[in-house]
């Protein structure tokens, strides 16, 4: 997801592709349609090989910044179905809900996900091989992807 504040941003949703533009300049970016289809791809793996197949499987794109213009070219409904600002992501979600014949219990995803949770223990500086003296103190990023 892409985020700029006091700016103008253009998405443009259309085969396949999407381009963000600021005015000035447009650049391409990764189909967000595509990314979220390949996580529920992956979710619904993880579900199966936990032998957990009723769960209704559904994605949503949301656009954090209400001046962001969300533009299509070609089959609106199909985008504006899973693609909007975030605050009317709750209702999208609340809607496909009740389209849902029976309810899945919600318990028992909880239980597969506690059981499957452990404590992840891994050394990302050791891992590459970076000291603690290594890492130098943040900064404030003013350039976003290299569009201003």
């Amino acid at each position: 997801m892409w985020e700029a504040r006091g700016r103008f941003w253009c998405f443009l949703f259309g085969m396949k592709q999407c381009i963000l533009s600021n005015g000035k300049k447009e650049q391409g970016i990764n189909y967000p349609i595509t990314q979220a289809e390949n996580q529920k791809f992956l979710l619904q793996n993880w579900f199966y090989n936990h032998n957990i197949n009723d769960i209704p499987t559904y994605y949503f794109i949301a656009f954090s910044d209400p001046s962001t213009i969300i533009e299509v070219k070609g089959d609106q409904q199909s985008i504006a179905d899973v693609v909007a600002h975030g605050e009317q992501i709750p209702q999208m979600i609340i809607n496909k809900d009740s389209e849902l014949p029976n309810r899945f219990q919600d318990y028992k995803l909880g239980k597969v996900i506690l059981k499957e949770c452990g404590e992840f223990d891994f050394d990302i500086l050791g891992n590459f091989q970076v000291t603690a003296k290594d890492v130098m103190p943040g900064g404030n990023v003013k350039n976003v992807g290299g569009l201003e």
